[in-house]
């Protein structure tokens, strides 16, 4: 179980086994934070800093580093329009332009799956994938969720293993989902993840004998029905709830156990609940203070997802148990329109049972301690209602503007560096009814936003903006009022942008390292095997001298750990080397680059370099 306070667990499962790297990785999720996919080059790196909230605190050269090491490794399927607006913009949210990928369910559904297949390597090694299977999207949402880690090697055999086969057509569904045409090279790491998936010798939890891959909502596995076994007990663990949904989990086995949100088990008529003999809410008690937000506005499917978030299935079927864990919820949706994944886990009814869930102990905080039982809210007021349908409202004008397919333009001007942006829909739409559409590129204020007018539409530009503010990330505020009531959401669209100048990152990088000293920090963290304390010295060294030495003397002394560092990764890991050259490269792009590397740099580095290329690997 993963608790709201604590994203440490969370980000550990990308760190790659100890002498492996990441090739790749393929995550899907309901909803994205920028600034929390920030977080995961970092933990891959082991660049570890981040506040009590998971939040990236770190020197912003360690995220650079980090992204530009494993950003293009990274292949993130999203439901479309369901990027939320970062608090605070990054620069560095550039480098994830080409990672994310957004998609719809092909049942009119939402794409929900919270899955993440990582693939690691190492010279002379066998190869290794690890499975994440969770409730957790990946943001900051302050909630309660369940993570699945299964890990294992790539095998050599010709047949692949029949279980592994749902997951392997998962991950080989997810391009045609995709709203645009995906890059060639993700194409081809996921057809390699599909193909090697179906071969790898997943090692099973301990107390588990058995698991089995459950994709729903894509070709193959429609209205897919995973509880097809008669079970004697059901408890059932789910944030949002659907009437139809829980009667069906009811009509065989009794005394089943219901576990959910306060509001939406009392959305629900209390016949809903008869098929059930104990029905618990989460504790008031467990909830997290609410972070600041700097009167940020938010939308309601980002609050929305705090407190229970977990979705579990644990049914009794006599002596053994089987264990559902996963994104889909309680709901006619999960089951019958939308994208999901679940994962079957089989053991003993004493090890993982319902009765195991429910137990309490004095010596230790269990699960079953976050609950109280059920007692039903008050009836909704009209006020409530009136809300309810504004945001169904904001929803479809949502649906309409994502289905527009907007494309992206950048046009140069008559100035050097200087450009403007365009973004237009390729499926035109009419002004929405009592909806208010503004949109405006992620890197300007919202001072900046336009109102969406179907007339003139083509003449829309934004700009002049320098290089650094070229973006395809498009947020949208929508506003919707009635009879006094109003309700906002915004989200962001990856738009597919053309035109952008190719000196871009170059420049980008420039703008990042403002003078020597950074530089040669930066090189270091190129450098740097992964792991903290290496980073934290080499870091505060930096710091250090920096602040003590007179010019002359911080570059001698900073070029000593480099000349080092060069020398120990030719022997340990060159291909690293080449990360430095491609850096050296890019500053040596310009005069004023040129001049941030230091006056010695050329003496040490190009022996080093030189024999790297000798080096055939």
């Amino acid at each position: 179980m993963l608790e709201p306070n604590q994203r440490q667990q969370f980000l550990q499962t990308f760190c790659p086994p100890e002498g492996y790297d990441l090739s790749f990785a393929i995550g899907t999720t309901y909803s994205l934070d920028l600034t929390a996919l920030l977080n995961i080059p970092l933990a891959i790196a082991q660049f570890d800093w981040e506040d009590k909230d998971g939040r990236p605190t770190a020197d912003p050269l360690a995220t650079l580093e980090a992204l530009r090491r494993y950003a293009d490794c990274l292949h993130i399927f999203c439901q479309s329009g369901c990027i939320a607006v970062p608090q605070k913009q990054s620069p560095l949210f550039e480098y994830l332009e080409n990672s994310i990928f957004q998609v719809t369910a092909p049942l009119g559904g939402v794409f929900h799956p919270k899955v993440w297949v990582l693939r690691f390597a190492a010279p002379d090694k066998p190869v290794i994938y690890r499975f994440l299977c969770m409730s957790r999207n990946l943001t900051f949402d302050r909630s309660w969720d369940t993570i699945l880690t299964l890990e294992g090697e790539l095998v050599e055999r010709q047949n692949a293993y029949a279980a592994h086969h749902p997951l392997g057509d998962f991950i080989q569904s997810l391009p045609k989902l995709a709203q645009t045409q995906i890059p060639e090279q993700v194409q081809a790491n996921i057809e390699l993840a599909q193909y090697e998936l179906r071969r790898v010798d997943f090692v099973i939890p301990e107390g588990f004998s058995q698991y089995e891959f459950l994709p729903m909502g894509i070709d193959g596995y429609i209205n897919r029905w995973p509880f097809g076994i008669n079970y004697d007990r059901m408890l059932v663990v789910s944030p949002f709830l659907s009437a139809e949904l829980l009667e069906t989990i009811s009509e065989q086995g009794d005394g089943h156990v219901l576990m959910s949100r306060l509001d939406s088990l009392s959305s629900l008529h209390p016949d809903d609940l008869i098929g059930y003999k104990q029905v618990f809410s989460l504790s008031p008690m467990t909830d997290i203070e609410e972070p600041e937000t700097d009167g940020a506005e938010t939308s309601f499917f980002e609050t929305a997802l705090s407190g229970l978030h977990a979705k579990l299935f644990v049914a009794d079927i006599g002596w053994d148990a089987h264990v559902w864990t996963g994104s889909a919820n309680a709901t006619n949706a999960a089951f019958n329109r939308n994208v999901e994944f679940l994962v079957e886990l089989v053991g003993k009814k004493s090890t993982c049972g319902v009765d195991i869930f429910l137990e309490t102990t004095k010596e230790q905080s269990k699960f079953a301690d976050l609950w109280l039982e059920y007692q039903p809210l008050t009836e909704a007021s009209e006020t409530d209602a009136i809300q309810e349908q504004l945001e169904r409202s904001l929803r479809e004008a949502q649906t309409i503007i994502v289905q527009a397919n907007w494309r992206g333009q950048v046009y140069p001007t008559s100035t050097p560096d200087e450009f403007f942006l365009q973004f237009l829909p390729e499926t035109g739409f009419s002004e929405i009814p009592n909806i208010e559409i503004q949109y405006h590129p992620l890197t300007l204020s919202t001072s900046s936003a336009l109102t969406y007018v179907m007339q003139g539409v083509s003449e829309v530009m934004f700009g002049p903006i320098a290089i650094e503010s070229i973006t395809s990330f498009v947020v949208f505020h929508l506003k919707a009022q009635k009879d006094g009531n109003s309700s906002s959401l915004q989200f962001v669209l990856n738009v597919p942008l053309l035109g952008v100048p190719e000196t871009r990152r170059e420049q980008m990088l420039r703008s990042m390292l403002k003078n020597r000293n950074q530089v040669m920090r930066f090189l270091l963290l190129i450098l740097a095997d992964g792991q903290a304390n290496a980073l934290y010295e080499g870091m505060e060294t930096g710091n250090r001298i920096e602040n003590e030495l007179d010019t002359q003397e911080k570059h001698s002394q900073l070029e000593m750990p480099l000349f080092e560092a060069l020398v120990h990764t030719l022997h340990r890991d060159p291909k690293r080397l080449d990360q430095i050259a491609r850096t050296v490269v890019e500053l040596e792009g310009s005069s004023t680059g040129k001049e941030l590397l230091p006056p010695e740099f050329h003496k040490i580095w190009l022996p080093i370099w030189e024999a790297r290329q000798k080096i055939n690997l």
